[in-house]
């Protein structure tokens, strides 16, 4: 499955809208559209294997914050 991404640099890391997925295509050209037609969402491919066993996980630690 194909998802397309939109990042808006503008807005501060960990704010809910500097980052937007689209699923189909046409979400994002319509999104844009009307919000950033300037903008661009990247094409990324979405992997549904199951992880490998010795595979890394990353979460974040929230009593760093």
């Amino acid at each position: 499955m194909k998802v397309f991404v939109y990042v808006d640099a503008l807005k501060a890391v960990g704010d809910i809208d500097k980052i937007k997925p689209f699923a189909p295509a046409d979400a994002a050209k319509i999104w844009l559209e009307k919000h950033d037609w300037q903008g661009e969402a990247l094409e990324y491919e979405v992997s549904d294997d199951a992880p490998e066993p010795d595979s890394q996980t990353w979460s974040c630690d929230a009593s760093l914050g």
